[in-house]
Order: structure tokens, then C-alpha cells, then sequence
């Protein structure tokens, strides 16, 4: 599960400025990850969250709703090799404020609690930059979108993105997918939401992709398209690449521009006392 944190402006504090006390964890525990598991857990139920297998930077990517690791500047080597597993309980109070809210206003209210565990427990000091740096801007091709806005009565958000994994079934029920084939279907998406699924795909690199299309509301689309690991898709790929495929099926492009994205400057850290 991710979160996204609003930008703002340069600061010393870990915490978005407010005059309202910054929300918390009643208690939380913090170990270090089993070194034999993979992958990684981001789990919330109701007051309880679960983040496990996660290092430091990762953390504060998460706490801090960035889109890419070029985003945090600094940090010692054991930031991106202990991992940790967190569990924590969100205070009753604060639980009740965060059902009241909803879309932007909860995941800005909880980042900051992740903002202010890692200020606690892990000595976080950090402060808001803007760099100027290489981006993708997610533009209109010049024969225009081929997205469809959702309907006014469509009732939720979803996208879903298989990505390199085999024999995934299309919706129509009559093909599958190949290993090295990946597959987006979104459902009342924004365009700002399609321009962070792009930055985390392999093909955009370290790249953010910022929506510059002046396209408001949502839409429904699917995408499918050959991965590319580096070396360009195969001749005999039954799909374009990413960059082809988003410009022939949704009319969009992917322009190589410079952009003003947020940074994390880390000024300290320490490693946590383990539970």
C-alpha cells in the first residue's frame, strides 16, 4: 500500500507544519527482518499496521509519499542494508479523527505519523529540497487520448498491473499472457495516478513522470505492452514496448523534459533500539 504526501515547502522538521498536534502510534515495535524472507508487507487494518522487510530509506520513501530513491539525498550504508519489521497501533483517538477523513487528507495525516515514528525511534532529521532534475512528462499525443472518462455513477478506484508474470488471463477470458508481457487496467484513474504507476515501471528508470496532460477527472483504460529490460523488446514480442504502447492505445506520450521534484535531504539518522 502506498501513500501520498503533499509537496511542501523547505523545512527542518520531519513533520508537515500544522497547528494541529501531528497524529501518532499508541505503540509500536520495531525488529529486524527475518534475512531469509523476500519481498515486502505494507498492511493496514483499521488501528493496526504491519510494515515488514523494509530499510530505512524505503521507510522514508513511504512516510514521505515519493515516487523514486533519487528523491533522498544522503544516509549512511546501513540505511539501505538492515531491513526492520514494524508493528504498530494507531491511538484510539487519532484512529477515530483518521475515519472521519478521506482520498488526500487521510494519507497526508497518516504519512505523518510514519514521518513522526521514524523522528522518534530512528533519530530522523531531514529537510524538504527542490531540485531541478531529468523527468518524463506525460503529454497528449498529437492524435489525442484515447481514454474514456468513467461514468458519474462508477463507484471507487482501482488499477491493476501484471507485470512479468506468466500466464495471466485478459478480462475477455481467451488469451494469456506471456512472462515478459505486462498488463494495466485501471478504473476511475487519474491522470496524476496513471503518471506515478508509469514512474514505477523499469522502463521509465529513476525517472518521475509528471502529469502534464491537462486532462482532469478519471478514466478506464487498459494497456498492454512488452517489458523492457534494458535491452529493448524482442522482434518477435507480440506487443509494443511501454513508451509505444501508451502513445498507440491511450494516446499519450512520454517526453524527456527537466522538472522541479521534492527531495528528502538526510541530516541524521541513528539505528533503532530494537524491541
Amino acid at each position: 500500500m502506498m501513500f501520498a504526501a503533499p509537496a511542501g515547502a523547505p523545512q527542518a522538521s520531519p513533520a508537515v507544519a500544522t497547528a494541529q498536534a501531528p497524529p501518532s502510534f499508541e505503540v509500536a515495535t520495531i525488529k529486524p527482518s527475518n534475512p531469509d524472507k523476500s519481498g515486502q508487507d505494507f498492511d493496514v487494518s483499521d488501528e493496526r499496521v504491519s510494515l515488514r522487510n523494509y530499510t530505512l530509506r524505503q521507510l522514508i520513501r513511504a512516510a514521505y509519499g515519493l515516487k523514486a530513491d533519487r528523491q533522498i539525498e544522503g544516509g549512511e550504508k546501513w540505511m539501505d542494508a538492515q531491513r526492520y519489521d514494524i508493528a504498530a497501533k494507531i491511538d484510539d483517538a487519532d484512529y477515530a479523527r483518521l475515519r472521519t477523513l478521506k482520498g488526500t487528507e487521510y494519507s497526508q495525516e497518516f504519512n505523518r505519523m510514519l514521518q513522526e515514528l521514524l523522528a522518534e525511534r530512528f533519530q530522523l532529521q531531514v529537510k524538504r529540497k527542490e531540485r531541478i532534475m531529468p523527468v518524463y512528462a506525460l503529454t497528449v499525443s498529437k492524435s489525442g487520448a484515447k481514454l474514456s472518462p468513467s461514468s458519474p455513477e462508477h463507484n471507487g478506484h482501482s488499477m491493476t498491473i501484471n507485470n512479468g508474470q506468466p500466464d495471466v488471463a485478459l478480462s475477455n477470458g481467451n488469451m494469456t499472457l506471456r512472462n515478459d508481457t505486462a498488463q494495466m487496467i485501471a478504473a476511475g484513474v487519474s491522470m496524476d495516478s496513471l503518471a506515478d504507476a508509469l514512474t514505477r515501471q523499469r522502463e521509465t528508470g529513476d525517472r518521475i513522470v509528471i502529469n502534464r496532460t491537462g486532462m482532469p477527472g478519471d478514466y478506464d483504460f487498459k494497456m498492454i505492452w512488452t517489458t523492457d529490460r534494458g535491452e529493448g523488446a524482442a522482434a518477435d514480442s507480440p506487443y509494443p514496448g511501454l513508451f509505444t504502447a501508451l502513445q498507440d492505445q491511450l494516446g499519450l506520450k512520454l517526453e524527456s523534459q527537466k522538472g522541479s521534484v521534492e527531495v528528502i535531504a538526510i541530516q541524521s539518522a541513528m539505528e533503532p533500539v530494537i524491541d
